[in-house]
């Protein structure tokens, strides 16, 4: 296949003569690609920056409420310092209480899951013995 410059403007494929733009065309036709479709209030594009959106917009939300509340609020500011340390220690111990409620009952769950896994594993055994006792009195063993 000739390269578009050796014959002035056109090439050549599979014995057809193609300008330079039926060539490029062709190329990018042949490549798959995400347009803009030009439409408001398409679904696709919406969905594609929802996430962004929503994460922008609550983060947002966030440092506009906390600038009202400090702005709004009847204490001083140490007061209100010490408000925020007494909250964020007030649900650090509900999130390590929480923590601690989740471990247990995991640590409950796989005792369980193990103690059933044993009592299978056992039965089993036992099952498989009396089989081969079965088995070795019928064979008069």
């Amino acid at each position: 296949m000739a390269r578009p410059t050796d014959f002035e403007g056109e090439t050549e494929r599979a014995g057809e003569r193609l300008s330079l733009h039926d060539a490029e065309r062709t190329e990018n036709e042949a490549r798959p690609h995400r347009k803009f479709s030009g439409r408001r209030n398409d679904p696709e594009e919406r969905e594609a920056g929802f996430p962004l959106a929503l994460l922008s917009g609550i983060a947002l939300g966030v440092v506009l409420g906390a600038g009202i509340a400090l702005l709004t609020t009847p204490y001083s500011g140490d007061e209100v310092r010490e408000r925020i340390a007494d909250g964020a220690r007030r649900v650090g111990g509900r999130v390590a209480e929480g923590w601690d409620d989740v471990r247990d009952e995991a640590d409950y769950l796989a005792r369980r899951g193990r103690r059933r896994v044993n009592r299978g594993l056992a039965r089993s055994r036992w099952a498989a013995e009396d089989a081969i006792d079965r088995g070795r009195h019928r064979m008069g063993w």
